[in-house]
């Protein structure tokens, strides 16, 4: 799994470094159509139930079933670009779901309370975003809390920020703000 998520974020900034660097001609009115954004799961288990709970099964793809072997920079730039929805890929580096669409029935203020997070006005701010954020990471973010080992990347359409989850927190950014604090001596234990 190691393997694959440096992948993942290999793939990304790649991809961010190709689409974000210039600023988008004045003409350009939907980022949708030039600069791709993601959501990608590592670490699904198809075994385990309680990653299914929350999943609302995407559409059909024919890349579903595919087996990555150290393509994915060219599997997401060729052919998942413009996928709305998560990328699901378990651990056998399959593509399991393409463009999965996540219930994640919890309220915010219960995985705040379980994470030992302050409740704020602004849910993005609750969970450690320097900004508000769309449904793309607050979802991601809930994934990694509700689906146990598994990893989540997402990557903004509108900016190109890329974000890691874990365990239901930030644990990388490229916005420099969102850089996780310090951790407990627990935490650095538990990880």
């Amino acid at each position: 799994m190691t393997n694959l998520n440096y992948e993942v974020e290999t793939a990304l900034h790649a991809l961010r470094a190709q689409f974000y660097t210039s600023p988008l001609p004045e003409e350009a009115k939907r980022y949708d159509e030039i600069r791709p954004g993601y959501f990608i799961i590592t670490g699904f288990n198809p075994n385990d139930k309680s990653h299914y709970s929350n999943i609302v099964n995407g559409a059909t793809h024919p890349l579903v079933g595919y087996q990555l072997n150290g393509d994915l920079y060219e599997t997401l730039n060729e052919n998942l670009k413009h996928v709305d929805g998560a990328v699901l890929i378990d651990y056998d580096n399959i593509l399991y779901r393409i463009g999965s669409r996540l219930r994640n029935n919890v309220e915010p203020e219960d995985v705040a309370s379980a994470l030992g997070l302050e409740v704020l006005d602004d849910e993005s701010r609750t969970f450690g975003f320097a900004h508000p954020v769309n449904t793309r990471h607050i979802n991601a973010l809930y994934a990694s809390f509700l689906m146990p080992g598994t990893t989540v990347f997402t990557m903004s359409g509108k900016t190109g920020d890329i974000r890691k989850y874990e365990k239901g927190r930030i644990t990388s950014s490229t916005v420099p703000e969102e850089m996780p604090q310090e951790r407990s001596e627990l935490e650095r234990l538990v990880a």
